[in-house]
């Protein structure tokens, strides 16, 4: 069993705002290491998407792609991850992080939730 996990995840690098695949996939979790030069920033994700790679992207309008936030959540700074539903997106998904006060972050993507899994 511990095999399949190989097969049924996928994890990246990842730009805030930049499209990605996600075909096959139906939830993400998106990791952020936020850190504050002054002050408390915090960080909204926002997420669009579209059928094609590069088409127009529009909002999500799946309120529970956040679990009870709406299409938008705001994190404070540190290291965090979010879960994402992505079972009513389309096929190209953009997670777009915002950044309030003088602060910079890296980004992890993990695809998961595979929709065939290996037997």
């Amino acid at each position: 069993m511990k095999r399949s996990l190989f097969e049924t995840v996928m994890v990246m690098a990842y730009t805030s705002g930049t499209a990605f695949g996600r075909l096959g996939f139906l939830s993400a979790v998106v990791g952020i290491n936020c850190t504050a030069a002054t002050g408390t920033p915090s960080v909204t994700l926002a997420v669009t998407h579209s059928d094609t790679v590069d088409g127009t992207f529009e909002p999500v309008d799946d309120k529970r792609i956040f679990l009870d936030a709406g299409n938008k959540v705001n994190l404070a700074v540190g290291m965090f991850q979010h879960p994402v539903d992505l079972l009513g997106c389309k096929e190209f998904v953009k997670i777009a992080a915002t950044i309030t006060g003088t602060a910079t972050a890296t980004y992890a993507l993990a695809l998961g939730d595979k929709d065939v899994n290996p037997v």
